[in-house]
């Protein structure tokens, strides 16, 4: 993840994804900049990602 506050975006490595980490950054970043929204909650990680907002949303 990379960018400002609420202007963040994901970009593909090499290395394979950390999941975990994944999550917890979203959850965090909810937590300090979206407090009234809950982070989703899919499990699947693909389904984790397409459900996050896009574009400060």
């Amino acid at each position: 993840m990379t960018g400002e506050p609420h202007r963040v975006s994901l970009e593909r490595s090499g290395a394979p994804p950390d999941e975990a980490e994944l999550r917890r950054l979203v959850a965090d970043h909810y937590r300090r900049f979206l407090p009234r929204r809950m982070p989703p909650r899919a499990a699947a990680l693909a389904e984790f990602a397409a459900s996050l907002p896009l574009g400060g949303s």
